[in-house]
């Protein structure tokens, strides 16, 4: 299952995208989902940390493959097996 999770830049900081992520995960658990997978456009160092702390591995990097801005981005994958 892939994971996305925003909060408003009012709230960020404070622990609350890491307490709903625990709980998307637990969730995904109980229904007996195998994986999660996480795809954070680059550069992205708070989305990173969030998921290494979280026990999400990377995955895969894709170079260039989003278009945001009018520059390409890089794009990785970020995988949790439940």
């Amino acid at each position: 299952v892939e994971s996305t999770i925003y909060i408003d830049p009012a709230f960020q900081g404070r622990g609350l995208g890491k307490q709903l992520y625990a709980a998307l995960i637990e969730r995904a658990r109980t229904q007996g989902r195998r994986a999660m997978i996480g795809v954070i456009t680059l550069p992205n160092e708070g989305s990173e940390a969030l998921h290494r702390a979280l026990g999400f591995e990377r995955a895969g990097l894709f170079r260039e493959v989003g278009y945001k801005a009018g520059r390409w981005l890089d794009v990785a994958f970020w995988e949790l097996l439940l």
